[in-house]
């Protein structure tokens, strides 16, 4: 069986901060292009939804 560790560096840290605040920037925006033209919110959600999931640290 083979052990795995997991080693946190500081631009790792980093890397997740970084990727919270672009996913605030691009929630904002999604939820302005949702108040504004409904039809393409859907434009940001991609963008939305990768820097939760980098964010989150599941990828």
């Amino acid at each position: 069986m083979i052990m795995t560790e997991t080693i946190h560096t500081p631009e790792h840290t980093e890397s997740r901060t970084s990727a919270w605040l672009f996913f605030l920037i691009s929630l904002a925006i999604m939820l302005g292009i949702f108040f504004v033209a409904t039809p393409w919110f859907w434009v940001a959600l991609p963008f939305v939804l990768t820097y939760f999931v980098k964010g989150m640290n599941w990828m």
